[in-house]
């Protein structure tokens, strides 16, 4: 906090203030100077004050005061990545409970930001009981048609035991690549569901949830028509883009930070079983008339399904009317919907029927209503619900405030689905087109997490000379732009265009810009939904007006920024070798041809390409993870660092790149370190929880092989490699004598 300016000037006496007003205030300006001094003298006492406390000190004092404390050295984390604030804080607290499991599952999340449970992998045993000590949670052989206990084999919350695996965590290399392929001198020992030494008397298991659960609120639900009979109804998908969609748990806060870490504690996927057990408990409760006993149906329920009418007034079903169920053959012909209510079988006696008003699958993110609830037909269906993914890109609910610039001078255009159709964002558009006010520019942006239907054939933007048009969504807010086809937009000279946070889908956007004068198309933080089975992809088009051919080198300076987006493909054709493409923390995905194409120069940064890449200069390619072949036109400028490409493909200048092969490396060695080192990922399929998320089996030249040590790819920013690391080094200190932790990544 800064000193009042004329504070020092204020202490002076009267007739002095008074002589030096007459004098036109020299003293003034003099005392000016030396406040300024002593404002920042101040706010450095102030700093110096603060950095006293973990709390509140700069996040350069955390490892200094770590050390104060007796922490281990720890690799240094980028703090917008993450902190170890939370870690220096409660280390002397964690002391005290050193060797439980519940005091590791909080180091696990201090260190690595990601949710933990822990288990004690002896409790899991199949042992021979002693009369004195029996263990009737330890069940040898568990019911097959217990669902729930069925799901949680191999996870944390697992009640059936193993027979004992003596071997150790610490596995040994892939035959044949010893000589190939130095061992990391760090190993992580990450674990799969079913590996070696995992049921052992002295293995710990730390499970971790790397995902994050995303919340989407008042969204619309998208309607499909399906046929019960003779009688036709309405099934819908919790996705905006009308696909299933696991639900993801929006993580719960322990009341006790000595317990253990629960399933609704934990960002995972919502299970079938779990969700159907508590709704039908509860449904119990009711009838016997009890208090229920919630663990995901409390105050913060996982989903939640609203109806609203013409009027705008929300009603929420209740927990109580609804049904967890498998719904994979909803829609399909001969799948009849249940009926609208169940029997129950009150403690008192005799039979109470309780309403069931609609259907969910959380596994898919479907949701059909009984017959007889179906909402009217001037009725709309709104669902608020999570859906899980590594970070934040490619647009979502997350915070992006600082990529929303003010602007001040420009037009402003709010967008509301529910402020009726002259709030559109068609009508919006018009209305600017229309306007053109004597204004910079125009930014339309859209307030809801509404689907926004735009038909490019009848809509034509053009920005007009000198301008800039922004589309782009509020903050925490994930519009979807349903397009029934291409749509232009045309930049003349010295325009430029930003969509900034939203997801478009149905046709691909293109871009045409004026043959004269610098021109700027920027991507940030949105999604042209790629190609998914049954469903075309959405490219960023960006060409010459006029439509000039692939060899015409236009006369102008066109630049394009795409950062922490995902597109269906990137095609800038006929602009000429002045065209710039920087391409930063996004994902490109069009595996079945060219993900860009770029007769210009290109920067790529920490971004993960699926499909081939084809470009005229590749002037830089860092932390760079390409799936497919790579042709750089001009070779002999560029560079490309600690990044991965196939080794058919045709780069500049490598530095610390993979796969590297020694000379001399026969062929079966090559085939293996290539088979080793070829990336592999939890999920190609977009919308997919893991969608581009490096596999955890994946070699430390990929999952360390950036600039920093850490992984390629677009998830570079998250640091996991280094979370991972500093976890298996704080364990250590928390483990009991001779026990030995294996991590294993949940998601």
């Amino acid at each position: 906090m800064s000193l009042d300016p004329d504070l020092l000037y204020s202490w002076l006496p009267a007739h002095v203030r008074i002589r030096d007003r007459e004098e036109g205030e020299p003293l003034r300006a003099l005392m000016a100077v030396a406040e300024e001094l002593a404002s920042e003298l101040h706010d450095d006492v102030g700093r110096l004050y603060r950095n006293w406390f973990i709390e509140t000190s700069q996040e350069w004092v955390v490892p200094y005061v770590g050390d104060l404390v007796g922490i281990a050295r720890l690799r240094a984390m980028n703090p917008t990545a993450y902190t170890l604030r939370a870690y220096v804080a409660n280390a002397i607290a964690l002391r005290r409970r050193k060797g439980t499991p519940a005091a590791m599952e909080q180091v696990a999340q201090d260190l690595t930001g990601w949710h933990a449970s822990v288990l004690e992998m002896f409790q899991q045993v199949s042992t021979t009981q002693h009369i004195k000590h029996p263990r009737p949670g330890s069940v040898r052989t568990p019911s097959l048609r217990n669902a729930n206990e069925m799901d949680r084999l191999y996870g944390p919350f697992e009640r059936a035991s193993h027979t004992l695996d003596v071997r150790g965590l610490n596995r040994a290399p892939e035959p044949g690549l010893q000589e190939a392929v130095s061992p990391p001198t760090e190993p992580v020992k990450v674990l799969t569901q079913r590996d070696r030494g995992r049921y052992n008397l002295q293995t710990v298991s730390v499970f971790l949830w790397r995902l994050r659960a995303w919340p989407v609120t008042l969204a619309p639900a998208v309607p499909h028509e399906a046929q019960d009979g003779e009688t036709p109804y309405s099934w819908y998908h919790f996705n905006q883009l009308g696909r299933d969609l696991p639900l993801f748990n929006f993580p719960q806060t322990k009341l006790e930070a000595a317990s253990l870490a629960q399933e609704h504690h934990l960002p995972g996927q919502l299970r079938r079983s779990a969700l159907y057990l508590e709704l039908e408990a509860r449904r119990q409760a009711e009838v016997d008339g009890v208090d229920p006993l919630p663990a995901w149906f409390g105050d913060q329920p996982p989903f939640r399904i609203y109806t609203r009418g013409p009027s705008g007034g929300l009603k929420e079903l209740s927990p109580s009317g609804i049904l967890i169920a498998n719904l994979a053959r909803c829609g399909e012909p001969g799948w009849l919907r249940p009926p609208g209510q169940r029997t129950y079988y009150p403690v008192s006696g005799g039979t109470v029927q309780k309403p069931i008003t609609a259907l969910v699958d959380p596994e898919l993110g479907r949701l059909v209503f009984t017959p007889g609830n179906e909402p009217a037909a001037s009725e709309q269906v709104l669902v608020s619900y999570h859906y899980g993914f590594s970070s934040d890109v490619g647009g979502g609910t997350y915070e992006r405030h600082a990529e929303l610039p003010d602007r001040p001078g420009f037009s402003h255009y709010p967008v509301h689905a529910d402020a009726g159709p002259a709030a559109g964002l068609r009508a919006r558009i018009i209305q600017w087109l229309a306007e053109t006010p004597n204004t910079p520019g125009a930014v339309i942006e859209v307030l809801d997490n509404a689907i926004h239907a735009v038909d490019p054939d009848e809509l034509s933007i053009t920005v007009p000379e000198g301008k800039h048009l922004e589309l782009r969504a509020a903050n925490r807010q994930r519009p979807v732009i349903s397009l029934s086809g291409d749509l232009h937009i045309t930049l003349e000279r010295h325009a430029s265009l930003t969509l900034n946070g939203l997801w478009l889908h149905g046709g691909d956007v293109v871009v045409s810009v004026a043959p004269e004068g610098p021109t700027a198309v920027s991507l940030v933080h949105c999604t042209l939904v790629p190609e998914t089975p049954g469903h075309p992809g959405a490219r960023l088009r960006i060409v010459a007006a006029g439509g000039g051919g692939e060899g015409d080198a236009a006369p102008m300076a066109v630049s394009c920024t795409v950062r922490r987006s995902i597109v269906g493909g990137l095609e800038l054709g006929g602009l000429g070798a002045d065209c710039v493409l920087d391409f930063e923390e996004s994902i490109a995905d069009h595996r079945a041809g060219t993900a860009i194409h770029h007769g210009g120069a290109m920067r790529a940064r920490a971004s993960t390409v699926l499909g081939n890449t084809r470009v005229d200069v590749l002037e830089l390619a860092s932390d760079m993870l390409f799936t497919g072949t790579v042709m750089s036109e001009r070779r002999q400028t560029g560079c490309a660092r600690f990044s991965y490409a196939p080794p058919d493909s045709e780069l500049p200048p490598r530095f610390q790149c993979q796969p590297q092969l020694p000379d001399g490396t026969d062929a079966a060695t090559r085939e293996a370190i290539l088979y080793r080192l070829n990336p592999r990922f939890t999920s190609v399929v977009y919308g997919q929880p893991g969608y581009c998320q490096l596999a955890a089996n994946m070699p430390d030249e990929v999952l360390r092989g950036a600039s920093d040590e850490g992984e390629m790819g677009v998830f570079h920013h998250l640091e996991q490699s280094q979370r991972a690391l500093n976890l298996q080094t704080g364990l250590s200190e928390y483990l009991r004598l001779g026990l030995e932790a294996g991590l294993i990544f949940v998601t």
